[in-house]
């Protein structure tokens, strides 16, 4: 994957993009960090028999928006992904083998972007930073 294939959700066609590159791509696998609403409408434009992997909730809110549909007839998936768990449960040669299967799976993962809950906010970095 290439900085090209991300999706910034703030673009109104967003969800035309997403469907569009994955795809293109034949896409069956995302990471989303928002949750939320956005949880759904990601599965939804994503190929049948997709993986949703939901590994933060910037948004502050539960996973919400996903249907039934998507789960039962388009085989979609969603699951959590605690990195920090995972690395400890393996060894040095289990993590070895699991970045060598991820670099297989980033050419057809695709990422995308949204302006995060704390962008929002005032900075807590100095001017001068």
């Amino acid at each position: 994957m290439c900085i090209r294939d991300s999706i910034n959700t703030s673009d109104n066609d967003w969800e035309d993009q997403l469907k569009k590159q994955a795809k293109e791509l034949d896409a069956k696998c995302c990471f989303e960090a928002i949750a939320g609403d956005m949880t759904g409408k990601v599965l939804q434009n994503m190929p049948n028999g997709s993986v949703l992997y939901v590994y933060g909730a910037l948004s502050g809110k539960d996973c919400s928006n996903i249907t039934p549909v998507d789960l039962i007839f388009k085989k979609k998936k969603i699951e959590g992904l605690w990195l920090t768990d995972y690395i400890q449960s393996k060894g040095m040669l289990g993590l070895l083998f699991f970045f060598r299967e991820l670099k297989k799976h980033l050419s057809t993962c695709l990422l995308y972007t949204s302006p995060s809950p704390r962008d929002r906010q005032k900075s807590r970095m100095p001017s001068s930073a």
